[in-house]
C-alpha cells in the first residue's frame, strides 16, 4: 500500500521548491516507499485524477529542467522588451549571475 500522505508531503515539498516535481522524483521516492516507479506512478495518475489536493501539481518532465522559472521570467521580460535583442547576451548574463551564486 502507497502511503497517500506521504506522497503528498513529498510533492508538495518538489511544487515549493522546485516549481513542480519531476520523473526523477517519483522514481527516488519509489525507491524510498520500496515500492516500483510503474506502481507509483499509476497510483499518483488515479489520485490526480480524482483528489483536488493532487490535481494542483505540475509535471515537469523526466529531468529537471536546467533553467529556473525565475531565469524564464527574466528571459521572457528582456524579450517582450527588446524583441531583437541578441540570445547570446541574454544567456551570458544567466549564466555569469549562475557563476557568482554560492552553491
Amino acid at each position: 500500500m502507497i502511503p497517500r500522505e506521504q506522497v503528498l508531503t513529498y510533492l508538495h515539498e518538489k511544487q515549493e521548491s522546485n516549481g513542480g516535481y519531476t520523473g526523477n522524483d517519483i522514481t527516488k521516492l519509489a525507491e524510498f516507499l520500496n515500492v516500483t516507479s510503474q506502481g507509483l506512478n499509476r497510483r499518483l495518475a488515479y489520485w490526480i485524477q480524482n483528489d483536488k489536493e493532487f490535481s494542483s501539481f505540475v509535471y515537469l518532465g523526466k529531468e529537471k529542467p536546467s533553467i529556473t522559472l525565475s531565469e524564464f521570467l527574466e528571459i521572457k521580460y528582456k524579450f517582450v522588451e527588446n524583441p531583437i535583442q541578441v540570445k547570446k547576451g541574454i544567456y551570458d548574463e544567466i549564466q555569469t549571475k549562475r557563476d557568482l551564486e554560492p552553491v
